[in-house]
């Protein structure tokens, strides 16, 4: 008897990693043959070696995992030595747990087991293993006896595979077995669940390039639909695809058209993420008393894409035939107890909960695909059966795809074995929430419809059986992180501060609309795997907010001096919004020495435009510096720019002393004037009597002679 020593798996991304360095030295048919491979070449070093400082090792048990008493068996085992030294020549050793594997919890320890944490093997097959440069990898086909198992019970085991060098284990990997010697329980009915999303972005909406790309032929979307169409899966769609397609009317790719005409025709259960497929958990923690939703998409929309000549509402742009509705899908490991009633508020009715974060009367995993978590009715996803669903469509080579294809089956026959003995029937399965097309679903749908354990069911009936159920579980709580939840109330807290800048539109929704749109994309769960990339994200869009905020504002001027008693003051207004806004410019002085002949002025700016607006100014007697306070506001009273005061000195009385002494110097200089007159009039006078006199003293002497 034997101890299998834990060593990690490799990650897919390694194993493809060594795969693209051309380090197999096994063809990919030869993962699961069911004879002894004849010897392979000695392997040599790739190109580019994956050094990553150890040795670890994959194994594919053949036939999908399903061991049939009597029949010969195999298992494909992958040595990746990622080492600087080459690995000695050695072997590998096939080992068996006899100890059946009862319920979810005892397949995920023994595939995960905790550190320290060790079991009870047999050996059943080994190999020998030539020496493994450094950088390569080195296939090779273990053969194991039908007697070697020694079994006597239907049900799964856990297998390993240990690679040891001069009898030191260098690296170990375990899966597991289904032992199928007949009495298998009554097929257990599965219901898959796939995304159908785009890669994250903060944009509002698709463009019509970005669709034209998703939708081609080597699309995302084109991958995405090719891989799950008219398939026992159901598909969470994220409605931001479908309105951004409907948004643009003729101006939509014609790829596009066609692609979302698919989506409409295909038979699978259909149910809506949420716009953006954005984070519930993150939105609920962060404080929203609901889920934030679209409200207007009129700032994308123009009348003359659409025959009509009329463009479509919102609810138009969203809407589609769901066979669910009031499903809430939340990232694993991210749902805390008071999320239930944010799900309520909005209209959320069945949330999606991963059994990780679920417990049964006993404290272990809770098992089944729905249950009452106090008075809420949840749907339950299964997490061994999941995570192996989901290796076996994103693993891009045959050993470790192989790997995840022999675990769902035994995680399907754990399950099984749990729907016989509680009657609560039904396994949930979900898929990546990754926009990542997957490499292959083949496999995944070819081994349920293989294993008479297993069998297919719609999502709809789990959906409408949930109600139904009576079996207890306890939520255990595994809030988002707290930066996360930090970052997205920052751009939460943009929402109210748009929606009240807005009020300068004759359509509100112009920004409300863009700005929720916006958040929710922002909020995509497949940020949450990027934390650096969505730290950027969120800084962006509280920036562009700034930005908007901005956008319409008094521009800056300079002091001025008034020295007249009556004046016009021009303001300058700015709108670089792309609409025309209402603005009101409010002035007041800060005493006394002026007036504003009027302190509200009503103004509309046209789009991405300038204008200069006069206001009235009266200067009173006193002079002296006067600050002018300007604000503009929108029509509802909310500021939207308040500038440093402009400095008015004030010296109107400069026209009052001038007016006194040009009036001053008028009667002066007319009192000269008349002063002159007056003595030009005296000397005329003067010289007319004397000339009188004379005449009169000439007369007198002719008189006189």
């Amino acid at each position: 008897m034997h101890e299998a020593r834990r060593s990690p798996r490799v990650a897919p991304a390694i194993a493809a990693a060594a795969l693209v360095a051309g380090a197999v030295f096994a063809t990919p048919g030869a993962a699961f043959a069911d004879s002894t491979p004849t010897p392979t070449p000695t392997p040599t070093a790739s190109p580019g070696p994956l050094n990553d400082g150890t040795v670890s090792v994959q194994m594919s048990p053949s036939a999908n995992g399903v061991v049939t008493p009597g029949a010969a068996y195999s298992v494909q085992v992958q040595v990746t030595n990622g080492t600087a030294s080459t690995l000695a020549p050695g072997a590998v050793e096939v080992e068996l747990d006899r100890t059946r594997l009862a319920d979810d919890a005892a397949l995920s320890s023994w595939l995960a087991p905790a550190d320290g944490v060790t079991a009870t093997t047999v050996p059943v097959g080994s190999a020998s293993m030539p020496s493994v440069p450094s950088g390569a990898t080195h296939s090779v086909s273990v053969t194991i006896d039908p007697g070697a198992f020694g079994l006597t019970e239907w049900g799964a085991y856990g297998v390993s595979a240990e690679v040891t060098v001069a009898g030191d284990v260098e690296a170990t990997s375990r899966s597991a077995v289904v032992w199928n010697q007949g009495g298998a329980p009554t097929a257990d009915p599965v219901a898959l669940v796939a995304p159908i999303t785009v890669p994250v972005t903060t944009s509002a909406l698709l463009s019509s390039d970005e669709l034209k790309a998703y939708t081609a032929p080597d699309g995302v979307l084109t991958a995405q639909l090719d891989a799950y169409a008219d398939r026992p899966v159901a598909l969470a769609i994220d409605p931001r695809i479908i309105a951004s397609i409907r948004v643009l009317g003729t101006r939509a790719p014609e790829s596009a058209s066609a692609w979302l005409a698919r989506l409409a025709d295909v038979s699978n259960d259909t149910f809506a993420l949420q716009y953006g497929d954005a984070d519930l958990s993150a939105q609920a923690q962060a404080g929203l008393p609901s889920a934030l939703t679209p409200t207007s998409f009129s700032w994308a929309l123009d009348a003359s894409d659409f025959a009509s000549g009329t463009v479509p509402t919102t609810d138009q742009l969203l809407a589609w035939n769901w066979t669910s509705t009031g499903v809430a899908w939340p990232r694993d490991g991210t749902v805390v107890a008071d999320d239930f009633g944010f799900y309520l508020a909005s209209g959320l009715e069945t949330p999606l909960i991963g059994s990780s974060q679920l417990t049964d009367s006993s404290g272990g995993e809770f098992p089944g695909s729905s249950a009452l978590i106090g008075d809420s009715p949840v749907l339950v996803s299964d997490r061994a059966a999941s995570v192996a669903a989901r290796g076996s469509v994103s693993d891009t080579d045959e050993i470790t795809r192989g790997q995840s294809i022999a675990e769902l089956s035994a995680a399907l026959a754990v399950d099984a074995q749990r729907s016989a003995s509680t009657g609560d029937r039904g396994t949930l399965i979900v898929l990546d929430r990754d926009s990542t097309p997957p490499a292959s679903t083949d496999r995944l749908f070819s081994a349920l419809e293989s294993v008479p354990w297993a069998g297919t069911t719609d999502f709809s009936d789990l959906v409408d059986s949930v109600r139904s159920t009576t079996a207890s579980a306890t939520l255990v709580d595994s809030a988002e992180p707290a930066e996360r939840v930090d970052q997205v109330r920052s751009v939460l807290g943009t929402i109210p501060r748009l929606d009240t800048f807005s009020s300068v539109l004759d359509d509100p929704q112009l920004i409300q609309g863009r700005s929720r749109a916006v958040a929710l994309s922002t909020l995509a769960n497949a940020w949450a795997d990027r934390p650096a990339a969505f730290a950027t994200a969120t800084s962006d869009v509280v920036n562009a907010t700034a930005k908007t905020l901005e956008s319409v504002q008094i521009v800056d001027g300079s002091s001025i001096t008034m020295v007249s008693n009556q004046s016009e003051l021009p303001i300058t207004l700015a709108n670089d919004l792309p609409y025309p806004v209402s603005v009101v410019l409010h002035a007041v002085p800060s005493n006394g020495r002026l007036v504003v002949g009027q302190t509200d002025t009503p103004v509309t700016l046209e789009a991405s435009s300038r204008k200069s607006v006069k206001i009235p100014l009266e200067a009173q007697v006193a002079n002296g510096q006067v600050l002018l306070r300007l604000q503009l506001l929108a029509p509802d009273g909310t500021v939207l720019s308040s500038p440093p005061a402009r400095q008015v000195t004030v010296s109107a009385d400069w026209e009052t002393v001038g007016t006194a002494v040009a009036g001053g110097l008028v009667v002066v200089l007319f009192g000269i004037g008349i002063t002159r007159e007056i003595i030009k009039r005296r000397r005329r006078h003067a010289a007319q009597s004397a000339e009188d006199e004379a005449a009169q003293s000439t007369a007198h002497e002719e008189v006189a002679e």
